[in-house]
């Protein structure tokens, strides 16, 4: 049995992640534009904030839990710090998500200002733009105030109620089958860079198994995510997935060159569990899958195209191609499996729900879930199948590629319907 090794891999990695982190530290009390920009972050309900100067550039730490869309949450953070900064002053906004960092975004505070105030194009902004994959050595906070934290997002509940849908074609019997859940689940950081997530499952409707509970357990992981060396990004989930899987399940990535290209690799070893009227079937933890991935991204639109290989929970050997096109927010992809034990094609989408500002984070507080993901298989034949990392590397990027950010920098003045634009000092 593997299970022990795979356990305390994950809790060295929870280990690592909590003893090294990218923390945040005070403004200095003598800085007035330090501490003017972290004060106007803290009132519009920003977590984590943090300022750095160094040079000419000031690097503002943040995390976002109150906008849907991250490219909406830069903009706001940019359109606040650049009315409290001399224009020559370089901005770098760092988003982290539960303390993790994403990618580096800079420009003059001018620059900022003039494009998101409608004065510049965004080809003219573009120019003037840098994103880097991760933040420079330079602006990490470091030394005496490691420990401290304007706002930290840890121990802050968020309660929602996530919609599952899933349908079937070509069932022997009954053509078109589909089943509709509500999940609540709750979602909390107990350490930097964790996620805790506790989920129920309550039956609405489901024509595949008459047998299921109308009341079970959901998904319910601890993931734990860090940079290694500063270019690879791990993360690592251990718990019950969904898919009627339990286990743990890790990956790590990282960007090459501009951010165009990026590697992956990663696998899970789970057992399979599922929760019946009457009783509760399992195995032992002993499938595996193991995999590698090469992502292309497009320059000028924003088209994914990613080849992986490796070995599946089923014992299949095979290869996987996803072509994925985004819109925005929306995001639809097509995917087709080729193994030794058949091959099999389909489609996921993730669209946006409606409420695009979530509300101020709290102790405790009810939110919508910001997207709908949902995956259509043309099979359910069991060809290329891996546990799902819901907490992968992408969860904690947030979606704050380089090519993302270039191919989308028109959304970051959408931050002027939250933030009041005219100059307030």
């Amino acid at each position: 049995m593997r299970r022990p090794r795979a356990l305390v891999a994950f809790g060295l990695l929870i280990a690592a992640g909590s003893s090294r982190s990218f923390a945040q530290v005070p403004p200095d009390e003598h800085d007035s534009i330090a501490g003017a920009i972290a004060s106007a972050l803290l009132r519009h309900g920003f977590e984590s904030v943090s300022i750095v100067s160094h040079d000419d550039t000031v690097t503002v730490w943040f995390e976002n839990r109150i906008y849907r869309y991250e490219m909406t949450a830069l903009g706001a953070v940019a359109l606040l710090a650049a009315r409290e900064a001399d224009s020559a002053t370089v901005l770098e906004l760092v988003s982290v998500t539960r303390g993790v960092p994403n990618a580096a975004v800079s420009a003059r505070a001018g620059d900022w200002s003039e494009f998101l105030l409608g004065d510049a194009s965004a080809d003219w902004f573009r120019e003037r733009l840098v994103v880097r994959a991760g933040p420079r050595a330079e602006s990490v906070p470091e030394g005496r105030s490691r420990r401290w934290e304007a706002n930290p997002s840890r121990w802050k509940v968020d309660l929602a109620a996530r919609p599952l849908f899933e349908f079937q074609f070509g069932l022997k019997g009954d053509p078109f089958q589909f089943g509709l859940w509500i999940a609540p689940e709750a979602t909390l950081s107990p350490f930097r860079g964790g996620i805790l997530t506790l989920q129920g499952k309550i039956r609405i409707t489901d024509e595949f198994g008459s047998e299921s509970r109308a009341l079970a357990p959901g998904r319910a992981t601890l993931s734990a995510a860090r940079w290694f060396g500063g270019t690879w990004l791990a993360a690592a989930s251990a718990g019950h997935f969904s898919e009627e899987r339990y286990g743990v399940a890790a990956e790590m990535a990282r960007l090459l060159g501009d951010g165009s290209f990026e590697v992956r690799a990663g696998g899970d070893l789970s057992g399979f569990i599922r929760f019946a009227k009457v009783s509760t079937t399992y195995s032992d933890i002993e499938q595996w899958s193991a995999f590698a991935a090469v992502t292309h991204r497009a320059r000028g639109i924003d088209l994914e195209t990613t080849v992986t290989g490796g070995r599946f929970y089923e014992g299949d050997v095979g290869a996987r191609v996803d072509v994925l096109r985004r819109w925005g927010e929306v995001d639809l992809s097509f995917f087709g499996v080729k193994t030794e034990g058949g091959s099999i094609g389909g489609f996921r989408l993730s669209v946006p729900l409606p409420v695009e500002r979530l509300g101020d984070p709290a102790r405790v507080r009810l939110v919508t879930v910001p997207y709908f993901p949902w995956e259509y298989r043309e099979s359910v034949d069991p060809v290329g199948l891996q546990v799902r990392l819901f907490d992968n590397t992408a969860r904690f990027r947030k979606g704050l590629l380089p090519s993302v950010v270039r191919n989308n920098i028109a959304a970051l003045r959408e931050a002027r319907r939250f933030v009041k634009t005219g100059v307030d000092r």
